[in-house]
């Protein structure tokens, strides 16, 4: 899948917005010296005086509405992707049929490392994607090449440790959250689940928080599909946390009510190692 068949080019132009949406419009900067995410994704070792090193591999950049697919599991990569803006749901669907996310991915996360394949030559290397990535909103993506960055990680091990950085991040994230299904209750896994996509928007989204509150784009489905729970028990849980004075979760709007509360319920703490985008 390549941008031209599943992307239109950004359009500079402001598009009229709902309330709800206006928090996370899509963004493409001017340049990517003017890029907001240019310290946080991949090109975090050249952000201020080298950036033209890896837009070398730059294919474009691309705004995407929501629902719409970024890449879908078990084809082929020809990409890699810096969210500037917007949410995705990083999706695996099992030979079951049974939908799972895998994780919320915000501005400044560095889409598509699951599909890079470098224990193989170059020439023999297949780049397929492991998961699908859905646009939960409108989003905006910067598109750099597939060719051709196996050349530039060996050139440049600065971007190699950061690529290593990212996906070690990444991985602590994916155990974390795997690690808490088996021994966990459901109310538990929802009170943290909460708690670690607020404090993380604090930091990547901060248009969409506004105090305690902030603008909550996942549906019932989506939240059910991270926690593996149906989205009847999603609703459930969400009563019995506002009867508790815990949180309000409805009509798109997070509210949380006793953050310590919230905190004891989901035995969350908030670790650096996994508030990335």
């Amino acid at each position: 899948m390549t941008p031209d068949l599943c992307k239109q080019p950004h359009d500079r132009r402001s598009p009229t917005f709902t309330d709800s949406s206006a928090a996370i419009a899509p963004h493409v900067p001017e340049s990517c010296f003017s890029c907001p995410i240019r310290k946080t994704t991949i090109c975090k070792p050249f952000a201020d005086s080298r950036l033209d090193i890896v837009s070398t591999l730059k294919s474009g950049d691309y705004i995407l509405r929501g629902g719409a697919s970024l890449c879908a599991q078990g084809e082929p990569s020809n990409f890699l992707y810096s969210l500037m803006s917007g949410w995705t749901a990083m999706v695996v669907l099992h030979d079951t049929g049974q939908r799972r996310v895998l994780d919320i991915r915000m501005p400044g996360a560095f889409i598509g490392m699951d599909a890079l394949d470098l224990s193989l030559p170059a020439e023999r290397a297949v780049h397929v994607h492991g998961a699908s990535v859905e646009c939960v909103t409108d989003i905006s993506v910067c598109a750099m090449s597939t060719k051709g960055f196996r050349q530039l990680l060996s050139e440049h091990s600065d971007l190699s440790m950061r690529l290593n950085e990212l996906a070690i991040s990444q991985s602590l994230r994916l155990q974390n959250r795997l690690g808490r299904e088996g021994n966990v209750r459901s109310r538990s896994r929802l009170a943290n689940f909460v708690l670690d996509t607020y404090d993380r928007a604090s930091l990547y989204s901060p248009s969409m928080v506004r105090g305690h509150e902030m603008h909550w784009p996942l549906t019932q489905e989506m939240v059910g599909d991270a926690l593996g729970v149906t989205s009847v028990q999603v609703c459930n849980i969400a009563k019995k946390l506002r009867e508790d004075g815990a949180l309000s979760l409805e009509r798109g709007r997070l509210k949380i009510l006793n953050r310590a509360l919230l905190e004891d319920i989901g035995l969350y703490e908030a670790d650096p190692r996994l508030l990335m985008p």
